[in-house]
């Protein structure tokens, strides 16, 4: 494989970052926060169990939620309250304890908070690192509303060093909601099956809303307590990594690459692309994290909806138009590695993918299926009936409702993990010829933050590239292709010999033919000569001039370099995140093209640290 390999710096000569990472000092204390269906405490214990088996001292850990249980039931209010006690008998206590007055329990989250600072002073002057695991938004069932509780004036006194911000799938989350002593247990669910798949989604929203909040909340306190750093870890990455970040490791690492089109090839029954697209990522993040505290985006996976297309006649008009559908039913998530060296636990009320959104089996497997290879809706209609597919309707513009508000997450979240990793590095930009858009969302928001020094005077900020030659050619191959097509801007000037257009297929064989010697713009409009003669069509500028090519002069050689010029914009367009990296004004910019991925991670291990393997 070729080793081809570019590095920029820009802004002047760019110093390299210590390959020591200054370490915190003893007796730290970290703030974990996290909504409830996170199960930061569970996380917490898998990372103790992890420093354990390194021979390293584990963190002290205080659960915030308990102090604040007890103090609320020694209260004098409290305990004189018939409602109080009636709801601890039959409620999880900190449904009950939320639950109470706010000016009440603010009173008490005060008294809860002085006493687990008064220990957390006692323990830190031993030399230990102390954990307070809390919420920082509370939800309050009997109102269905988000309390905001948290006093920073109560914790300033014992110097937290960062908040870490705990987050998970929110499916997962649900399912843990959905159990034993969680908000969304109390909830039982409607007779219909149909309301079911309802309320689902109502309360998926609802988690989803809780999560952010607690998310923007954690930023605020992190702010409040003087600027400390905040950082957002879902509990599916390694232990690792948390203890990289608490061990002060600065060279942070956000692993940007493509997920929709690898996603989509699941879509269509194509696993084995998936898998294996997967397990390359998978690879390289194993290897950079050996020295490197590496985030990756798939370890929070939800939009992974499943949709299909049909065509529906519109009523009153002689004409159809396509119905996109959304379906109850999950793709296949991101691999998440290996469970034994994550923090994260299994929800105690796991659902599959199958029965997360639909738990009551509305639509049953086969009609699922049935759905999906139709293609009109009249033929939905015939298979499920008119309620049923009446039902399916409805319930699909509720399930578009709640990917968008997955959608929107999704780009606050990555946006906040690009904020906090100086270092960037991106796997295959480009995947099956088409180039990540999210991907190049990451790169601009990058480098804009490194445009307003957002990482400080004391940092590095990188960016390291792996490209692949073969995804690339399908990208010039599917621009030729799409220029050729039926639609395509080339359409005009191609013709098959007896006269017709040209066929999309037969477009493929023009941009496959063009594209299997060079991929330059120049090179490939002068191959389209060739190709009408191999692939069989006539290719010309309609003027008479110089019909059929017959004219080699200046009319011709314009014609050229206009068609030329068409080429460079469509692919300018289709691999535009390479415009965003010629742009960095200060940084490093490190390009290799064909490497492996374990090769890849030695490159990024080595320009950070100077470490090899």
């Amino acid at each position: 494989m070729d080793d081809a390999h570019s590095t920029r710096s820009m802004g002047g000569e760019v110093t390299r970052m210590s390959s020591k990472a200054p370490r915190y000092k003893k007796g730290d204390t970290v703030i974990f926060t996290g909504a409830s269906g996170v199960k930061p405490k569970l996380a917490i214990e898998k990372f103790n169990d992890y420093l354990k088996s390194k021979n390293k001292v584990p963190l002290e850990v205080f659960d915030f939620e308990d102090r604040l249980v007890g103090f609320a039931r020694e209260n004098p209010m409290c305990k004189t309250s018939k409602s109080f006690q009636r709801a601890l008998d039959n409620q999880e206590p900190i449904i009950a304890v939320t639950s109470l007055p706010y000016p009440l329990l603010r009173a008490i989250w005060v008294k809860a908070m002085n006493s687990v600072c008064d220990d957390v002073t006692a323990v830190v002057k031993t030399g230990r690192d102390v954990a307070i695991l809390m919420h920082a938004v509370y939800f309050n069932t009997d109102s269905t509303s988000l309390v905001p509780i948290v006093d920073t004036r109560e914790i300033e006194r014992i110097h937290p060093t960062c908040v870490v911000e705990l987050i998970d799938d929110v499916y997962d989350i649900y399912g843990w909601l959905k159990g034993s002593g969680g908000v969304f247990n109390e909830c039982s669910y409607p007779e219909s099956k149909f309301d079911q798949v309802q309320r689902t989604i109502q309360q998926l929203v609802a988690a989803l809303v809780w999560r952010q909040a607690e998310a923007g909340t954690s930023s605020h306190i992190a702010g409040l307590l003087g600027g400390v750093p905040h950082f957002t870890i879902a509990t599916k990455h390694r232990c690792r990594l948390l203890e990289q970040v608490l061990e002060g490791n600065p060279h942070r690492v956000y692993l940007s690459h493509p997920i929709t089109e690898a996603r989509s090839r699941a879509a269509i029954g194509d696993l084995d692309t998936f898998y294996t697209f997967c397990r390359e990522v998978e690879s390289l993040a194993d290897h950079l994290a050996t020295e490197l505290p590496v985030w990756e985006p798939t370890k929070i996976d939800e939009l992974r909806l499943r949709f299909t297309e049909v065509e529906e006649l519109i009523q009153g008009q002689e004409r159809s138009e396509k119905t996109r559908l959304a379906l109850p039913r999950l793709l296949p998530r991101w691999l998440v590695g290996c469970l034994d060296k994550v923090l994260w636990a299994d929800p105690q009320h796991r659902m599959d993918d199958e029965t997360i959104l639909d738990p009551a089996q509305l639509f049953t497997k086969e009609e699922v299926e049935q759905v999906i290879l139709a293609k009109t809706w009249k033929a939905i209609e015939d298979e499920l009936g008119p309620e049923k597919s009446a039902q399916l309707r409805s319930i699909s513009g509720q399930l578009a409702d709640l990917f968008t508000v997955v959608g929107q997450q999704i780009n606050t979240r990555d946006r906040t993990l690009v904020g906090q990793c100086p270092i960037l590095v991106i796997y295959r930009p480009v995947f099956n010829g088409k180039q990540a858009i999210g991907v190049q969302r990451e790169i601009e928001e990058h480098q804009r933050l490194v445009g307003y020094q957002h990482y400080g005077a004391g940092s590095s900020p990188a960016v390291f590239v792996l490209e692949n030659s073969h995804d690339e050619r399908l990208v010039w191959r599917n621009a030729v292709a799409d220029l050729c097509g039926p639609e395509g801007q080339w359409s005009k000037y191609l013709r098959n010999r007896d006269g017709t257009s040209i066929s999309s297929e037969r477009a493929q064989e023009i941009g496959q033919f063009v594209t299997k010697e060079r991929v330059e713009p120049d090179h490939i409009v002068r191959m389209m000569n060739r190709a009408s003669q191999t692939v069989g069509f006539a290719w010309n500028d309609p003027r008479r001039s110089v019909l059929d090519g017959g004219s080699k002069g200046p009319a011709w050689e314009d014609f050229v370099k206009k068609r030329v010029r068409d080429l460079q914009e469509t692919i300018r367009e289709r691999m535009s995140y390479k415009e965003v990296l010629s742009a960095y004004t200060s940084g490093t910019v490190s390009v290799y093209t064909d490497i492996s991925p374990i090769d890849f991670a030695d490159k990024v291990k080595k320009g950070l640290t100077g470490a090899k393997g």
